[in-house]
């Protein structure tokens, strides 16, 4: 498992072809997990302002999601429908839809000012976010319905 990590984050780090509309640039991976399935990688850059998707079999980049900002953390809901992604540089929480290769934003919310962590519980719902600088904590509800997801603070 641990050489797949590695192997991960180089992939996420070089310039990687193969990926429809992927540039050569330096992504800087500070986040990764793995779907529950353990088929699909997914890396938060945070100089490329995006999240990787990658294909661990193949061990090939598939697709790579612009957010912009500066991307810190991210989370996956536990039947992997849906990605929770910090931006230190916005101060956002974006939910992104998870398809076969590709990302597709849901909902984006304002949350603590220089996030750096973001956590979702086994039940898939409840999702917090921490800040280093701030030292607060923030947490949410994301409710899912259909194509959309319902985030408030609680």
């Amino acid at each position: 498992m641990r050489n797949s990590l590695v192997r991960i984050l180089l992939f996420s780090t070089l310039a990687l072809t193969g990926a429809a509309g992927s540039t050569n640039r330096l992504r800087y991976p500070v986040s990764l997990v793995i779907s529950p399935d353990g088929r699909t990688g997914f890396t938060a850059n945070s100089r490329s302002g995006s999240i990787s998707i990658i294909n661990l079999k193949q061990g090939r980049l598939h697709a790579e999601h612009p957010i912009g900002g500066s991307p810190t953390d991210l989370a996956i809901h536990p039947q992997g429908e849906f990605l929770a992604v910090t931006d230190g540089e916005k101060h956002q929480l974006h939910f992104l839809k998870i398809s076969e290769r590709s990302l597709e934003t849901l909902a984006k919310v304002k949350t603590v000012r220089h996030p750096a962590r973001v956590l979702m519980a086994a039940d898939g719902v409840t999702v917090a976010v921490s800040s280093i600088w701030d030292r607060q904590l923030a947490v949410y509800e994301a409710t899912q319905r259909k194509d959309r997801i319902h985030v408030h603070q609680l």
